[in-house]
């Protein structure tokens, strides 16, 4: 029966995929706007008003950066749409050139040139398939609000399942994970922001086509970690080869500078005290999420890792030590950092 249950759960979960990926992500934004409710109340006002301000602050600010920018993304996108047969043109050609260049056989650049129509296609399909995510954000805001609202008596009612000594822990656990949902929110919201802006302009310098849809996808493909980047720089590289058959190598090296940047500076600033997983933990989390849950899961899939770790390490991991009998005064393997070894047992 337990097992029946088990298989019978995964498949509701399965069926409720895109409604499960919602939730995750109204709990992780829940979570990150939490601190500056917790702020408020701290000062006297009310929390439900506090959250009502709050969220209606969230939905003024996106409807008002809607409307600045739906009247140039929306031009600049019917005008890549019209003039895309003469942009596949000058892309077969200028991509024809550059490959003859390096004696490739004129029939594989040909073959490439000619689905240059369909690549861009994809890019812009993508683009639109992300706008039309606007309902999906509806409902991830209408799930934040409600679980922000409701989350205290549910914490409640969840910490008094639990032991009197198991509390504490729990809570402790709790506030550790909700801290990092809080700086990953706060992280990913600053650098869509930079790399939506720095794109854009980049991209009107560039004289580039269409620099404000540029940068808007730019934005929002910087909410998926890793792979982001790479997919919010390609519809501006093949947009680049219908200027010039190297033009794509300067767009592709400012989008790369513009990266490398943010990787450095902003990243480290905003991130340094939030989610700290280690590269592989990250690229498995991504390369999960986006499998179990497409583009949702993918954004999901690094708080929740986040989440795992701190549960692993918290609370799993002195389990198993209570149960082999490992003690802290037990020599512990020799840690290396960089060229400095020490020991961290006792001899």
């Amino acid at each position: 029966m337990v097992l029946l249950g088990l298989v019978g759960a995964a498949l509701l979960v399965a069926r409720l995929q895109e409604l499960v990926v919602v939730l995750l992500i109204g709990i992780v934004l829940a979570e990150g706007l939490r601190p500056v409710v917790d702020a408020c109340e701290r000062r006297g006002i009310p929390r439900a008003l506090a959250g009502a301000v709050l969220y209606g602050l969230i939905v003024a600010g996106l409807v008002a950066i809607a409307v600045v920018l739906a009247r140039p993304v929306v031009t600049e996108a019917r005008s890549v749409a019209s003039d895309l047969p003469a942009y596949q043109a000058r892309f077969e050609h200028n991509f024809s050139q550059a490959l003859d260049q390096f004696s490739i056989d004129p029939g594989v650049a040909s073959q490439v040139g000619a689905s240059a129509g369909g690549i861009a296609r994809a890019a812009f399909g993508i683009a639109a398939t992300l706008v039309r995510g606007a309902v999906d954000c509806v409902a991830v805001l209408l799930v934040s609000f409600l679980w922000l609202s409701a989350s205290a008596r549910l914490g409640r009612f969840a910490l008094g399942l639990l032991p009197l000594q198991s509390r504490v822990t729990a809570t402790s656990v709790w506030q550790e994970i909700a801290r990092g949902f809080a700086g990953y929110v706060r992280g990913t919201a600053i650098n869509m922001l930079v790399i939506g802006v720095g794109t854009g302009v980049a991209a009107a310098l560039l004289g580039l086509p269409a620099p404000a849809l540029l940068g808007v996808f730019a934005g929002l493909t910087e909410v998926i970690p890793i792979v982001g980047p790479i997919i919010g720089a390609i519809p501006a590289i093949v947009l680049g080869f219908t200027i010039s058959p190297y033009f794509p190598l300067l767009v592709a090296l400012v989008y790369v500078v513009i990266q490398q940047v943010e990787a450095h500076t902003l990243v480290p600033l905003v991130m340094r005290h939030s989610v700290g997983l280690p590269a592989l933990g990250v690229v498995l989390a991504i390369a999960a999420g986006a499998t179990l849950g497409g583009v949702g899961g993918a954004i999901v899939a690094v708080p929740l890792a986040f989440a795992v770790q701190v549960f692993l390490v918290r609370l799993v991991a002195p389990w198993i030590r209570g149960r082999t009998g490992a003690a802290s005064s037990v020599p512990q393997p020799e840690l290396t950092i960089g060229t400095t070894t020490r020991s961290t047992g006792r001899r």
